[in-house]
């Protein structure tokens, strides 16, 4: 039975859903969907995403990533809606490309904070015009992300 528990626990974050973005297939420091790390240690995470449910047109978006009671770290995917896709925002207004950014696989990094403890990897939506201005103001926005959106732990040790 307690083996069970634990193929229970350790998969519980490997599908997520949560405003109207989904995450499946996180990989945490080649570790899974929970990494022990070292204070300070930068921390490499691979996951797929899927916008699930258009924007208003026109929008331009962001997913970013961070740690519960620490913040947004990163924005992973910034976006410009047009017809019920997303499509990469800067490429699209500096190239002219169209560059479809609806679902993809990602590679990123985080850093782990210097205090010891477990820690939750969380995402949110945000709307800004760069990924410094969502991963800069928008983490608190509505109090989210909630616990739904975690995606994975990381313990420092």
């Amino acid at each position: 039975m307690a083996s069970l528990l634990c193929i229970l626990s350790s998969s519980a974050f490997s599908d997520v859903e949560y405003s109207g973005i989904a995450f499946s297939n996180v990989d945490i420091h080649g570790q899974g969907i929970e990494a022990d790390v070292k204070p300070g240690e930068t921390i490499a995470i691979h996951a797929h995403y899927k916008w699930l449910w258009p924007r208003e047109e026109g929008s331009i978006v962001q997913i970013i990533v961070g740690l519960d009671g620490i913040g947004a770290q990163t924005s992973i995917a910034n976006g410009l809606v047009i017809g019920n896709r997303y499509f990469d925002h800067l490429s699209l207004f500096f190239g002219g490309q169209y560059i479809d950014i609806t679902e993809q696989d990602v590679d990123f990094c985080i850093v782990a904070p210097k205090e010891p403890g477990t820690y939750q990897v969380r995402f949110r939506y945000a709307q800004a015009y760069t990924h410094h201005e969502a991963v800069a103001e928008w983490w608190n926005v509505d109090q989210a992300p909630t616990d739904e959106a975690t995606i994975g732990t990381i313990t420092v040790r």
